[in-house]
């Protein structure tokens, strides 16, 4: 579906560019370039995108995940969640089938299968209402104060969430001036 959009919207840019007179085009030579260097710097102090660590990991998928490690059947639309959230951090195939080890129905062949399936599709992971109406949302209000703001309403929120909190952290940590020893000693004297 992205491929798809993406290709319509390649496709009428370059058509309208092409009806674009050379005149015209260049009046928006200045403008274009500016825009094209301000995003460039946002992109470069954009915090990096990374895998999910499981300190991050949003309650719901790591209720998920341990309720499989404990050999607990969760319903179908806990495992696609979980499959399709997988997907959305980066995490592989084999990784995702390897939660589903301890599922009493569990099938190499048949989890395998079927995470191949969400994967290939690029299946777009539950937000909270749709796990919330599932019974696949473990969060009570007061549990998680993150889940608890007004603007949380998907997984992936959580998770972007938690990476920025992180990420700020390690900045913040990295800009704080070092004391030198001598400047350490000369307060004590």
């Amino acid at each position: 579906m992205k491929e798809r959009i993406r290709e319509n919207l390649h496709t009428t840019c370059t058509k309208r560019m092409d009806k674009m007179s050379e005149e015209f085009a260049a009046l928006f030579a200045d403008p274009v370039e500016r825009i094209t260097g301000l995003l460039s710097e946002r992109v470069e102090a954009e915090m990096p995108m990374t895998a999910a660590v499981r300190e991050d990991w949003p309650p719901c998928f790591e209720s998920a995940v341990s309720e499989l490690n404990q050999g607990v059947n969760v319903n179908h639309v806990g495992r696609v969640f979980l499959a399709a959230f997988s997907k959305s951090v980066g995490m592989s195939q084999e990784q995702t089938c390897s939660f589903f080890a301890n599922a009493p129905d569990y099938s190499a062949d048949t989890t395998s299968y079927q995470v191949n399936q969400i994967y290939e599709r690029d299946y777009t992971p539950h937000g909270c209402a749709a796990l919330k109406t599932s019974a696949r949302c473990p969060v009570q209000p007061g549990d998680d104060r993150l889940c608890d703001q007004e603007w949380l309403t998907h997984p992936l929120k959580y998770l972007r969430a938690k990476q920025r909190s992180r990420y700020r952290e390690v900045s913040q940590a990295a800009e704080e001036p070092e004391v030198v020893e001598d400047e350490v000693e000369s307060a004590n004297s």
